[in-house]
């Protein structure tokens, strides 16, 4: 069995090339490639942290519904980007 790659954003089969391999799109959420986002703890209370270099950032607690409740949120932020409704 191959790796069949996905969009990060909204799971679709149908991506398109890419110079990257590991951040593979579908046609209709190229923009959010320009949208890194960088996933670290808060430096003081471990919080789960997601910023972009747009000024985007979510913050919430290091917990596996928070860590959750963030991945949603980042890509809500993709689709936002991509103008559809989050």
């Amino acid at each position: 069995m191959t790796w069949q790659p996905t969009c990060y954003v909204c799971g679709s089969t149908e991506v398109i090339p890419t110079p990257n391999p590991h951040s593979p799109t579908c046609a209709r959420h190229k923009a959010a490639r320009a949208h890194l986002i960088s996933r670290r703890n808060a430096p003081v209370t471990g919080d789960h942290m997601a910023l972009c270099r747009c000024g985007w950032s979510e913050t919430r607690p290091r917990t596996r519904e928070g860590h959750q409740e963030l991945d949603g949120l980042v890509k809500a932020h993709w689709r936002q980007i991509c103008g559809e409704s989050a």
